[in-house]
C-alpha cells in the first residue's frame, strides 16, 4: 500500500551501503500518517510525539489562531485508508485499554497505577490541589459523578484554554500520585511529562487521548510547583509504619551459623557496577567468605546483589536480586576476565565486574549474563511486569568446606 502511494515519487536517496541502493523518500503526508498510526504506544513516545508535530508544522497544520485547538489533519482518502490499516496492524500488539464508563476514579487509578500513593490521599483530593479555578474542571464535565468518564459533549462546550487546563490538571494529578508522592522521581518536569505521556498512550483510548496528542505542544509546559505539593502531602499524610518482625532462626539453623561464624569474614568492598542510560538507580552488594576449618586453602564466597532501576522513558521501576555462592577461587577467576570484548552476552547498559548478576536489557529486550547461573542459587527479576524467580540448593558448594557434622 505504501509503495502504491509512492510510485510517482521522484525524491530518491542513494544509500552508501554495499551494494548501494536507491531509497524512495515518502511524502510528508504519508510520513505523518505513519507516525500517527503508532503514536498511542508508550515505546519512544517522546521522540514520536516530537517527530509528529514537526511533520505537522512542516505541512502547515499548525498555522492557526492561538485561541484555536490543534487538530488531526484532514487526509486524502488513500492516506486515511493507509492510516486505518496501520492502526489495525499496530493494535494486534496487546495494549491495556480501560472502559471509563465501568469504573470509578479510584478503581481507574488503582488499575493504572502500580506505584500508587498507597492509600496516603484519595485521587480526587489531589485534583483539588492542582485545580486552576474554584473546582477541578473534570467535575463539571460528568453526568454520572460515580464514573471516571467525562462527557465529550460537555468538553466541547468549554473554551480552548479550559480544555488544555483540564488535561493539565489530570497530568499533574497523575505526576503527583504515580511519581512524586511515591518518590519514584524527584524531578517534577520529568514526572509531569511521563504523566502526560500516559494520558496519550496507556491510560485510556479515545477522543480525550487524541485531544492530548493533537495539542501536546501546548500542554508540555508545567506551570505549578508540584514538588512543594508532594512534600506537603507526604508530611501531612505519613504512611503507617509496618511493625518490623525480629529475625528468628530455628535452633538447627542457628547451630549451623554458630559453627561457621569463626571461619567467616565480611567482604568490605566490591568494584562498582556500572549502569548507563538511567538517571535513577541504586545498587547494593554485600558478601562473606567462609574458610574451611579443615583446609585453610579452601573457601567459598557468598554474594548478595540487589538493584532497582527507574526507566524514565516509560516511568517504570524494575527490581532484581541475586544470591551467588561459589568457590572463592572461581570468583577470582571471574574477576580477572576481560569484559571489554564484543561478547554476545554483554549488555551495553549494564556492566558487572564480577559477571554474576543477571540483567534484563530493556532496549534489547533480552537477558544478559546468564552464562554463570550455575553459581546463582537464587535470582529474582521483575522487568516489564514479568516476574522471574529461580532458586536451587547450594549444598554442593558447602560440602567443599568439610565442616564436621
Amino acid at each position: 500500500m505504501i509503495l502504491e502511494l509512492c510510485h510517482d515519487i521522484k525524491d530518491k536517496i542513494m544509500f552508501p551501503m554495499m551494494p548501494s541502493f536507491l531509497c524512495i523518500v515518502a511524502p510528508l503526508k504519508i510520513l505523518e500518517a505513519l507516525k500517527s498510526s503508532h503514536i498511542n504506544y508508550p515505546s519512544n513516545f517522546q521522540k514520536n510525539i516530537t517527530d509528529l508535530h514537526i511533520l505537522r508544522a512542516s505541512l502547515g497544520y499548525s498555522k492557526i489562531l492561538i485561541t484555536q485547538p490543534l487538530c488531526s489533519p484532514q487526509r486524502d482518502e488513500p492516506i486515511e485508508l493507509l492510516l486505518k490499516t496501520r492502526i489495525m496492524e499496530t493494535e494486534i500488539i496487546q495494549r491495556a485499554q480501560v472502559d471509563l464508563n465501568m469504573i470509578n476514579n479510584e478503581e481507574f487509578f488503582d488499575h493504572n497505577n502500580k506505584f500508587s500513593v498507597q492509600g496516603r490521599i484519595p485521587h480526587d483530593d489531589i485534583h483539588e490541589l492542582v485545580k486552576y479555578g474554584e473546582h477541578p474542571i473534570y467535575e463539571s464535565l460528568k453526568i454520572d459523578k460515580s464514573k471516571a468518564l467525562i462527557e465529550k459533549s460537555l468538553f466541547e462546550k468549554i473554551d480552548y484554554q479550559t480544555k488544555l487546563n483540564c488535561v493539565k490538571e489530570e497530568a499533574m494529578t497523575i505526576a503527583l500520585e504515580r511519581y512524586l508522592i511515591s518518590k519514584i522521581s524527584k524531578n517534577q518536569e520529568i514526572s509531569y511529562n511521563l504523566a502526560l505521556a500516559r494520558i496519550c498512550t496507556t491510560l485510556s483510548k479515545g477522543w480525550f487521548c487524541q485531544f492530548a496528542i493533537d495539542n501536546y505542544p501546548k500542554l508540555s509546559n508545567l506551570d505549578k510547583d508540584l514538588l512543594s505539593i508532594a512534600y506537603d502531602i507526604i508530611n501531612k499524610y505519613p504512611l503507617e509504619q509496618k511493625k518490623q518482625l525480629p529475625l528468628m532462626f530455628d535452633p538447627e539453623t542457628q547451630a549451623i551459623f554458630e559453627t561457621i561464624k569463626p571461619y567467616t569474614k565480611e567482604i568490605l568492598s566490591f568494584d562498582e557496577i556500572k549502569i548507563c542510560n538511567y538517571n535513577d538507580y541504586e545498587v547494593n552488594r554485600s558478601g562473606i567468605k567462609i574458610t574451611s576449618p579443615v583446609n585453610r586453602s579452601v573457601s567459598i564466597t557468598a554474594i548478595v546483589t540487589t538493584l532497582y532501576i527507574t526507566h524514565h522513558e516509560v516511568g517504570e521501576k524494575h527490581w532484581s536480586a541475586s544470591v551467588v555462592i561459589l568457590p572463592s577461587d572461581e570468583l577470582e577467576a571471574i574477576s580477572d576476565k576481560n569484559y571489554n570484548n564484543d561478547s554476545d552476552d554483554k549488555s551495553y547498559e549494564f556492566d558487572d565486574p564480577l559477571n554474576i548478576h543477571p540483567h534484563y536489557d530493556l532496549d534489547e529486550e533480552k537477558y544478559f549474563k546468564l552464562t554463570l547461573t550455575s553459581k546463582n542459587v537464587f535470582t529474582f527479576n521483575s522487568f516489564d511486569g514479568i516476574m522471574a524467580i529461580r532458586a536451587k540448593p547450594a549444598d554442593y558448594v558447602a560440602n567443599k568446606l568439610k565442616i564436621p557434622n
